[in-house]
């Protein structure tokens, strides 16, 4: 017996062919967080946030950011000059008022650097 079923089974659950559908129909619907409708989520279909990929960012622009901040130093680390998992890194972070524009806030850093740099902007904001 599966994990979930059997957690179901215990609340109370009626067992049917999928436990995830009777999961689902039971759980009670809450309002989607930018309308209010009803929804199974937090957001209902005509609100539910697109996943076009699995980056952070996926609005307009998200790739060409990316291919034109490796492309300024020919798909290398911009420290250590590796050509291995390089990255587009924004140097001062959309959430800190931060742009797209390759030019002036992009910075191609391999894995490494870029992981270093980070955990370096993550102290200096209070963080981990």
């Amino acid at each position: 017996m599966a994990v979930l079923e059997k957690a179901l089974l215990e609340r109370g659950f009626r067992r049917s062919g999928d436990a995830r559908a009777t999961l689902c129909a039971t759980v009670p619907k809450r309002p989607c967080l930018t309308c209010g409708a009803l929804a199974h989520g937090s957001y209902c279909p005509r609100h539910m946030p697109k996943r076009d990929s699995p980056g952070r960012w996926t609005g307009p622009g998200a790739g060409s950011f990316r291919e034109l901040t490796l492309a300024k130093t020919g798909g290398r680390c911009e420290r250590c000059g590796s050509d291995d998992r390089v990255e587009a890194h924004h140097v001062i972070a959309l959430s800190e008022g931060g742009s797209n524009d390759a030019a002036t806030n992009g910075q191609a850093l391999c894995f490494e650097c870029h992981k270093e740099i980070e955990r370096g902007r993550l102290r200096a904001n209070g963080g981990r």
